[in-house]
């Protein structure tokens, strides 16, 4: 695929303890369909389990902000918060 990230702007999942639906699976299924970049999924993955559903649903990533601040902000120190931020990271890459 040529170089870029397509990306939606909407989506139904909006809080990290929501579980994902099937709309944001016709959605990715619409997208890819239109275009040839990478698609990646985001708004509240905050785990491997939705990283790995949001993978079978065929994106190519997906997108993590909140999940890896909240990992930061709740640690007690800002390297016990890197090293969460860390461990998310890890789990999110073994499950895609």
């Amino acid at each position: 695929k040529e170089e870029g990230l397509a990306r939606p702007t909407h989506s139904t999942v909006s809080d990290a303890h929501l579980s994902l639906s099937i709309n944001p699976c016709i959605s990715l299924l619409a997208l890819q369909s239109s275009t040839d970049k990478s698609v990646a999924v985001g708004f509240g993955v905050s785990g491997s389990e939705q990283a790995k559903l949001i993978k079978s649903w065929g994106a190519e990533g997906v997108i993590v902000g909140s999940a890896l601040v909240k990992q930061l902000g709740e640690s007690g120190s800002p390297e016990q918060g890197l090293e969460s931020m860390g461990a998310l990271l890890k789990e999110l890459r073994e499950a895609l």
